[in-house]
């Protein structure tokens, strides 16, 4: 139930690209050091960690389903396409484009 929370919260709030640890806490009505220590201990990652996975994961799904290299880096809150293009090659190890549908 707790990290179906999160998950939600981070779901939500995805296209922002001021998601972070504080924005979920504040959804959960936790502090953040209390949100960090949760999830550490259930996933051994940190929030911020978690917002990685999960828009990285989302961003793959969309460029599946045929989007855009530009259109899923906003959609999932990353500012510069560029940028969004480098962290995702680090991520999967190929860049988003081998990934479109």
């Amino acid at each position: 139930e707790f990290m179906d929370k999160i998950y939600a919260s981070i779901e939500k709030h995805i296209t922002n690209n001021q998601l972070g640890v504080e924005l979920i806490a504040g959804d959960l009505a936790l502090s953040s050091s209390q949100l960090t220590r949760k999830l550490k201990s259930i996933t051994g990652l940190t929030p911020g960690m978690l917002i990685k996975e999960v828009r990285l994961e989302t961003a793959k799904e969309l460029l599946t389903n045929g989007h855009s290299v530009a259109d899923v880096a906003y959609k999932i809150g990353y500012e510069n396409p560029a940028y969004f293009s480098k962290v995702f090659k680090e991520h999967f190890g190929s860049q988003p484009s081998k990934f479109k549908g």
